[in-house]
């Protein structure tokens, strides 16, 4: 060091502080590989692993797992055992089958109902048809109370109507089956009645349908002393025959047929066929009938 020439290291240290000030520190230079060492004589050098080669197989690659279901909620605690809860429920059950056992007679009810009516409807509606076209002889005669004989009568006319159940139900059943005809002779009648009667006998010719007209003979005080009725032989008749959805009965109502005034019979749907019906034609044409031994009569 005592030997080194000062001014000179001096120059050369400032220009190394200043070349590093300006240019930073000098780079260094890579390190040279080491010379691989060749294999020893009679072994092969190891092969060169390809990057393919490691990496895993396509079809050797794991998928990732499906994520996991969330759990279910748990389970509500158990009710308590309530007698109150068991009762009622054991009330309901019961009501649902009573009313599924009302639901099917009540069914059963309205099928046999809507089957007799229908064969009444198809008997009478054939009769008429008959009747209409042959015009027989009625047999009897119409006592009208008394003072009047309907006799000599012939069928004028007639016709068989039905009406159906009305209701939201798509199921339609027969709610009843009328028939009216008109019996009549060609003679009129002409009676004279002093009042009161005459108001009696101007009631009875209302009730029995009877068409009429009247001559009043009045008083100075305008009032009706007299008068007098006169009216055709001729007879309106019919009947009805009616369901009854809540009993699971039929009512038969006739009107001025056979004699005048009204008529009631309950039956039940069963009692309709065809026997029945023809002693309800005979009772219609004035023939004898069985009819009140078949039907209970009511009124």
């Amino acid at each position: 060091m005592a030997n080194e020439n000062w001014p000179e290291s001096r120059d050369r240290l400032l220009g190394d502080i200043e070349k590093f000030s300006q240019l930073g520190p000098p780079s260094v230079a890579a390190a040279s590989p080491a010379p691989r060492a060749n294999p020893p004589v009679g072994q092969p050098a190891p092969a060169a692993v390809s990057a393919t080669a490691a990496r895993p197989a396509a079809s050797q690659v794991q998928p990732a797992p499906a994520q996991a279901a969330p759990p279910p909620p748990p389970a509500p605690p158990p009710a308590a055992s309530s007698s109150l809860l068991a009762n009622l429920k054991k009330q309901a059950q019961l009501k649902q089958q009573t009313d599924t056992q009302i639901n099917a007679i009540q069914t059963e009810q309205m099928l046999r109902i809507h089957a007799a009516l229908g064969m009444t409807y198809q008997y009478l509606n054939d009769l008429v048809q008959q009747l209409n076209i042959l015009k027989p002889p009625y047999a009897k005669t119409y006592s009208f109370f008394g003072v009047a004989d309907f006799d000599e009568m012939t069928w004028r006319e007639g016709r068989a109507d039905f009406r159906m159940q009305e209701g939201a139900s798509e199921n339609r059943y027969y709610n009843q089956v009328t028939l009216r005809y008109r019996l009549a002779a060609d003679k009129k009648f002409s009676l004279v009645r002093e009042n009161p009667a005459l108001e009696k006998l101007q009631k009875a010719l209302f009730d029995n349908n009877i068409v009429f007209t009247t001559e009043e003979v009045r008083n100075e005080r305008n009032q009706v002393e007299k008068a007098t009725f006169t009216f055709p032989a001729e007879v309106k008749a019919g009947l009805l025959l009616a369901a009854n959805y809540e009993t699971g009965k039929l009512l038969l109502r006739t009107r001025n047929i056979e004699r005048f005034g009204i008529m009631e019979y309950e039956l039940m749907p069963e009692a309709i066929n065809q026997d029945a019906l023809d002693q309800l034609a005979q009772l219609i044409l004035g023939e004898n009938s069985r009819i009140n031994q078949l039907f209970k009569r009511t009124a």
